[in-house]
């Protein structure tokens, strides 16, 4: 993943000493989005609010790599507010968008430079457990899993319409199938 850094981040990172942390966006719509943070504190960001949760639970390590590979990402999200237990029970998450950010404080707790996204991808598997200290467990998948899936589409032209109604791109698409194609030499 390409990614711009602020230079005041570089230079932050660079430091001897460094306050960083981890946000965590999950979009899952209809106002039941999930903000969150490592800290004990709320953060301001891009118009939304990241609630600290402390320890946050624990990210596993994000890799990259230079070929079209998916690789997940898991998250655990612990001492979660009741209502999050809510949204997290009730709401269809499968392939809702979710954006780790990288962050670095300065010493009146004001963000260096902007957020650097550390992971962008979907959720594929979450589940609750309900215990002294309830936890939210979630699987994440980078957008390369999709190269992974069947393509859920035909190229014809009732697949076509189903979709936009007013294209006329794939009309003639059932008349070439059986059609022989003299291609580099003449026909007879």
């Amino acid at each position: 993943m390409v990614r711009t850094i602020h230079n005041n981040t570089k230079a932050a990172v660079k430091a001897s000493q460094v306050v960083g942390f981890l946000m965590v966006k999950m979009e899952f719509g209809a106002g039941a989005n999930i903000f969150v943070n490592q800290t004990s504190q709320k953060f301001d960001y891009d118009g939304d609010t990241y609630l600290g949760v402390g320890g946050l639970g624990s990210i596993s390590a994000v890799e990259e790599g230079t070929d079209l590979q998916n690789r997940p990402l898991n998250m655990e999200i612990s001492g979660v507010d009741p209502t999050y237990l809510g949204a997290a029970l009730n709401i269809n998450y499968q392939n809702k968008p979710v954006t780790i950010y990288f962050v670095t404080l300065d010493e009146s707790d004001a963000f260096i430079g902007d957020p650097v996204i550390t992971f962008k991808g979907k959720i594929d598997t979450m589940s609750v457990q309900i215990e002294d200290n309830a936890r939210i467990s979630v699987r994440c998948t980078s957008d390369l899993a999709d190269w992974e899936r069947p393509a859920d589409g035909r190229y014809t032209n009732v697949d076509q319409q189903s979709r936009f109604a007013d294209d006329k791109g794939l009309e003639f698409t059932s008349q070439t199938t059986e059609k022989e194609i003299f291609f580099g030499r003449k026909t007879t």
